[in-house]
């Protein structure tokens, strides 16, 4: 993401005064903004991609995310913490600070999706 130039739209965004890193999401009645991301993106699928199946839906990324994370042999509870989630129900994970940075990098850095070719910047 970084060689992508994320860190420049993170300082473009701050520099317009915005306080969110997404200041253009619009938040929904429930006060979520998830929501609008979903079917924003739906609608990009569907009109500007020609993508019409029912099950190509933004979460799909999840789904994709969790299978390359099993396919890189990373155990449940890392894949749990890339993805946010966490399980407190399951003894011992609410011990504890959590993974390190570091750790977490090295897991990210075993992660292929093979034939997804990202341009480099520069």
């Amino acid at each position: 993401m970084i060689e992508l130039g994320f860190l420049d739209y993170v300082e473009r965004i701050r520099s317009q005064g915005h306080t969110r890193l997404f200041p253009n999401l619009k938040q929904m009645k429930d006060g979520k903004y998830t929501d609008y991301l979903g079917k924003a993106f739906s609608e990009f699928l569907h009109q500007d991609v020609g993508i019409n199946h029912r099950s190509r839906v933004f979460h799909s990324f999840r789904n994709n995310f969790r299978d390359a994370c099993r396919e890189a042999g990373l155990d449940e509870e890392i894949s749990d913490a890339l993805m946010g989630h966490s399980d407190n129900d399951k003894t011992g994970r609410s011990y504890g600070r959590g993974f390190s940075i570091m750790r977490l990098h090295k897991a990210m850095t075993l992660i292929e999706y093979p034939g997804l070719e990202i341009p480099r910047r520069g």
